[in-house]
């Protein structure tokens, strides 16, 4: 007698047989009923009486699956099972668009609209700028090297005061980080900072904007035949066409995709921040698991979890003392302290208000009143991470199958900056034995020197590096890119 198809429950959910086994299902009752020797060729009439059979069993096996599994947790998929945990307001995380700062570079009085696309040279992958931009206000400028002499001097003349560089080499990059480090040495209130990589025409740029000291007038020169011009600058976000993690390396977001009569150029002086793909299925029902074993638990770990759930937040670290005495770090005796990067203030109070145990005080340099079980108003601490910007130097050592096309210095940068960012949080540590993993992306290298150091605000020139770990305490955050990562052979 003909064996019906397999199905039934898993802990997947309800599973509906495959449209070949109900077929050959139908086929094999055919032959018992009219004999084995029958056909059941699709051009039969047997073979047509299956097919047909065949279709409706697809439609009840696979309708009845489908609405089962739409009502179960564990077998519901997609809109269903948004729709099952939105009951208890547990929100689908959504794709999100890389985010990355633009300087919009051109004439005076020029007008950017928003919307206006600009790519990366080397994937295409095209960023939407998300506010319409007039160029002007001498708040910023770039500075454009466009041919480089031994010999000339550059000048960059700053609300009156010229500051020169005298070229030794005919190398670009050396010419604009002197005259930057120049400009940094009289110690304005300006940021000036050289993007790793020449634009699309070979000209190397020099960013300087405003910090501190108001607008401000700029004016470029340069002697011995050595050509420079400046433009008016100004910086807007853009976010990538496309949601999910698209990157946008320092200096490599430079080709104007929407021309405007005045837009000369665009520069990114730091990488984009990688988006995120929508959240699978599977990673929503761990999500929600991890929520439901933390509920009512005061523990760190349920705290951090929960504070990592809020929206627009990059990372969170709990510290807890339950000591009767001061912890190393300064920690009152039985309170905890929840150090979080992004995130809106309230929600962040609320969620530490709700996840603390009775009796534990919070710590934390920044504070919020949020309404405790009983309705009074109760003032909840948290901390704000000290953001430390990683200098990092790398000197390779080449063997025999290091690639001698391409941009394995950069293809380095870039790796070892993407996994400080993914693999290291506040509190973690940043060990130079660490970085052989994304050192070793490109092949063919037999060693590394590693140097280290840091700086606290983004645009502050390069700190001096030296061959020692980076110790972080349980509030500061190492943060990485790719224009911090110097590789060199």
């Amino acid at each position: 007698m003909a064996t019906p198809p397999p199905y039934g429950m898993t802990a997947e959910g309800v599973v509906a047989p495959s449209q070949d086994l109900i077929r050959a299902y139908f086929a094999a009752v055919s032959k018992e009923i009219f004999g084995a020797s029958s056909t059941v060729d699709p051009t039969t009439l047997n073979g047509k009486l299956v097919d047909f059979a065949t279709r409706i069993g697809v439609m009840f096996f696979e309708g009845g699956a489908g609405a089962a599994n739409a009502s179960w947790f564990t077998g519901a998929r997609g809109v269903a099972l948004e729709k099952i945990l939105a009951l208890f307001a547990f929100p689908k995380i959504p794709a999100s668009s890389s985010v990355v700062s633009l300087v919009l570079y051109g004439s005076d009085a020029t007008i950017i609209g928003g919307g206006s696309l600009a790519s990366v040279e080397t994937t295409k992958t095209k960023f939407i700028t998300q506010a319409a931009t007039a160029l002007g206000g001498d708040q910023g400028y770039v500075v454009e090297l466009q041919t480089f002499v031994i010999g000339a001097e550059y000048t960059v003349t700053i609300a009156g005061q010229p500051w020169s560089f005298i070229a030794a080499t005919d190398d670009g990059q050396d010419i604009a980080e002197g005259v930057r480090d120049a400009i940094i040495a009289g110690g304005q209130q300006i940021t000036a900072i050289v993007p790793p990589f020449a634009n699309l025409d070979g000209h190397w740029l020099l960013v300087v904007e405003d910090n501190g000291l108001g607008p401000f007038t700029l004016t470029a020169s340069a002697d011995n035949g050595a050509l420079v011009d400046y433009f008016q600058a100004k910086r807007v976000l853009a976010i990538s066409e496309n949601t999910g993690p698209y990157e946008a390396l320092a200096g490599t977001l430079n080709t104007i995709e929407t021309p405007v009569a005045g837009w000369e150029g665009v520069v990114n002086t730091a990488d984009a921040d990688l988006g995120a793909n929508a959240e699978s299925d599977a990673a929503y029902r761990l999500r929600h698991r991890r929520q439901l074993m933390g509920k009512g638990s005061a523990s760190e770990q349920a705290i951090e979890d929960a504070v990592a759930q809020l929206a627009g937040v990059e990372y969170v670290k709990v510290r807890a003392n339950d000591t009767d005495a001061v912890d190393p770090e300064g920690l009152p005796a039985h309170s905890i302290r929840v150090t979080v990067l992004g995130g809106d203030d309230i929600e962040i109070a609320q969620t530490i208000m709700r996840k603390k145990a009775a009796g534990i005080q919070t710590y934390g340099n920044e504070s919020e009143f949020v309404l405790d079980g009983e309705g009074f108003l109760k003032e909840i601490f948290y901390q704000r991470p000290i953001k430390k910007y990683v200098w990092v130097g790398i000197v390779l050592l080449p063997g025999e199958k290091y690639p001698q096309v391409g941009d394995p210095e950069a293809t380095v940068a870039a790796a070892v900056a993407l996994w400080g960012d993914v693999n290291l949080t506040i509190g973690d540590d940043v060990e130079r034995y660490q970085f052989g993993t994304p050192i070793n992306t490109v092949p063919g290298i037999k060693g590394a020197t590693i140097t280290l150091g840091f700086t606290l605000n983004e645009n502050d020139p390069q700190p001096p590096l030296i061959a020692a770990d980076l110790v972080m305490s349980s509030v500061e955050l190492p943060l990485f890119d790719s224009s911090r990562v110097l590789v060199s052979t």
